[in-house]
């Protein structure tokens, strides 16, 4: 027990709970979004990024009529997630 001494006031103790960081995949995830606090199943845009560029050059390099293909499918492109209720962008997988 603490003493109390006059004049002294018991100050309160915070607590601070550190959440590790949510890994996205390819897949819409279910997470608790960190700017409405909701839980949701995230939805996804498929966007270009560094692995729809490099399979890009490799195949103007070897095989020019294909150099399209990239850009048209979805293996190559990362995946950002957003959140359906308040649509903020919760994170992004990274093929490269």
């Amino acid at each position: 027990m603490e003493k109390s001494y006059p004049g002294m006031e018991m100050q309160p103790t915070n607590v601070t709970v550190v959440m590790p960081p949510q890994v996205f995949g390819k897949e819409p995830t279910q997470v608790t979004c960190g700017n409405c606090k909701n839980v949701v199943v995230t939805t996804t845009l498929y966007q270009d990024g560094g692995c729809v560029y490099m399979s890009a050059i490799l195949l103007f390099c070897f095989c020019l009529p294909f150099t399209f293909v990239p850009f048209i499918t979805y293996p190559c492109k990362d995946v950002t997630h957003y959140c359906p209720t308040c649509k903020a962008r919760l994170g992004t997988y990274k093929r490269l």
